[in-house]
Parts: structure tokens; C-alpha cells; sequence
């Protein structure tokens, strides 16, 4: 999703709850442009027009 919004043009915040992953997601979009930040900084880039939650692999 990373990808798609960011072709398409929107400005992406992706919220991603462990830090060690964040350069890896920044770096899906093109030129890294996208914030990628922690769930608790999620509110300091608000407003959002558009929010896709993705969940995948082991929750515990």
C-alpha cells in the first residue's frame, strides 16, 4: 500500500510499531518519501483522508 499511495501521488504516513522496521518501509516508497512512524506518533500527522490497516504474521 506503501507503494500504490505513493505513485498515486498522496502524501503517506505509515504507521509501523517497531522502529527497527521503519527504514525498510520508508524505502518502498519512491525516493523515500513517506513518514513512517510509531503508533503513538500517529496523532502529530493527523488529518489522514485515507487509512488502510494491514495486519499479517504472528500477533503474540
Amino acid at each position: 500500500m506503501v507503494q500504490v499511495a505513493a505513485v498515486s501521488g498522496a502524501h503517506v504516513t505509515a504507521s509501523v510499531r517497531r522502529p527497527e522496521l521503519h527504514a525498510r518501509v520508508k524505502a518502498l516508497a519512491p525516493d523515500g518519501r513517506a513518514d513512517v512512524v510509531t503508533p503513538d506518533q500517529e496523532a502529530a500527522h493527523a488529518p489522514y483522508d485515507v487509512i488502510v490497516e494491514l495486519v499479517g504474521g504472528r500477533t503474540a
